[in-house]
C-alpha cells in the first residue's frame, strides 16, 4: 500500500513544467513565433561571431607580419 501512495506524488520539478507548460499555452501563436524568432536570431548571432574569430585571427596574424619593423 506504502507504494501506490508514494506513486502519486509528483516532483516539485514536474508540478513546476507542468505549470510553464500551462503558461506558455496561454499566449497566443504570434507571440510564441516571436519568441522562438528571437531566440533563434539570438544564437545564430552568436555563431557567426564565433565562426569570424578565426579568419579575424589569421588576418591581425598577416597585418603583424606584413608591418611589423625588421630587426
Amino acid at each position: 500500500m506504502g507504494r501506490k501512495d508514494a506513486a502519486t506524488v509528483k516532483l516539485p520539478v514536474d508540478q513546476y513544467r507542468k505549470q510553464i507548460g500551462k503558461q506558455d499555452y496561454k499566449k497566443t501563436k504570434p507571440i510564441l513565433r516571436a519568441t522562438k524568432l528571437k531566440a533563434e536570431a539570438k544564437k545564430t548571432a552568436i555563431d557567426d561571431i564565433f565562426g569570424c574569430l578565426p579568419e579575424f585571427a589569421i588576418m591581425i596574424t598577416k597585418h603583424c607580419l606584413l608591418f611589423a619593423p625588421d630587426c
